[in-house]
């Protein structure tokens, strides 16, 4: 759609959805729309063990962004199928389930869908093919991984330019962001930080109050921005600087009645203003915007 007048611009059809119930079929960047098709087969196909139906050649495909006109199809290991997709300046990504019940991750190039690379996502043990896995980003790539077993893996996984693993940091907390090589991750009422190519802790600042607890986040530009909701009524706003974690901002602002029992659930920035998105009552989604750091 063209966001000036709301003008259909393209369209293309989508095989129908499988049996995992993502929503990551559709990724874009570098001037594509890369689309992840699936195969309405695989429910019964997994059922009586025979592996996947779809072709691992027709699985992945780009489209021009703009004109809606086919680019390229990637070819995906044989055995295997992606989950999710995602698009970086200089390479797009999938997440894998393979035959064997491995997991894996691969990469290609954004120019003509060649494949660059395909590696494991387990170390010492494979990482189960039905894992639940979500790109955090793309450049660098960062991927959240989560086994259904109790003693499965549960963590983000950080990847280099080659598909050599590099740092892993165990999931926590519900908002996780990615930005000035450090990995994000809302605690409590606070963040903390942790190296991508190490995993260690870089550093952690705001309150560990727990009546207080992050509802919101953003990083970039070498900040970080939390909003938080406070029990006694208030919501705040702090800002840390991403390499030292030394508060940089702080504010805090009064709930009224008409607020109800609204939540902050989004946060983005567009220019110099950051905007905050609240869930409201059920009769209204109201806006806020403050002024970058």
């Amino acid at each position: 759609m063209d966001l000036k007048d709301g003008r259909e611009l393209w369209r293309t059809a989508r095989r129908p959805s499988g049996p995992y119930d993502d929503d990551h079929v559709l990724a874009t960047g570098a001037g594509l729309a890369v689309i992840l098709d699936e195969d309405d087969r695989w429910k019964d196909a997994d059922a009586e063990g025979a592996g996947p139906v779809l072709r691992g050649d027709q699985a992945v495909r780009a489209l021009d962004l703009r004109t809606g006109a086919p680019r390229w199809k990637a070819a995906v290991p044989k055995g295997c199928l992606p989950r999710e997709v995602a698009v970086g300046l200089k390479q797009v990504l999938a997440a894998l389930a393979c035959a064997g019940d491995e997991a894996k991750l691969a990469a290609f190039d954004p120019a003509d869908g060649t494949a660059r690379w395909t590696v494991p996502l387990g170390g010492r043990r494979p990482v189960a093919s039905d894992a639940s896995m979500s790109f955090v980003s793309a450049d660098p790539v960062v991927l959240k991984v989560g086994e259904p077993r109790r003693q499965g893996v549960n963590a983000f996984l950080a990847f280099g330019p080659d598909g050599r693993r590099q740092g892993l940091v165990d999931a926590f907390g519900s908002h996780a962001a990615v930005a000035d090589g450090r990995l994000f991750l809302g605690a409590g009422g606070g963040v903390v930080a942790f190296d991508l190519v190490t995993g260690d802790e870089a550093w952690r600042s705001g309150s560990e109050d727990p009546k207080r607890s992050v509802t919101a986040m953003h990083a970039g530009g070498g900040r970080v921005t939390l909003l938080t909701r406070h029990r006694r009524g208030h919501d705040e706003l702090y800002v840390f600087d991403s390499a030292t974690g030394d508060t940089v901002d702080e504010r805090t602002f009064s709930r009224d009645e008409d607020d109800g029992n609204g939540e902050l659930t989004g946060l983005s920035r567009y220019e110099d203003l950051f905007v905050a998105v609240r869930r409201g009552d059920g009769r209204r989604q109201p806006f806020s915007a403050f002024r970058g750091w």
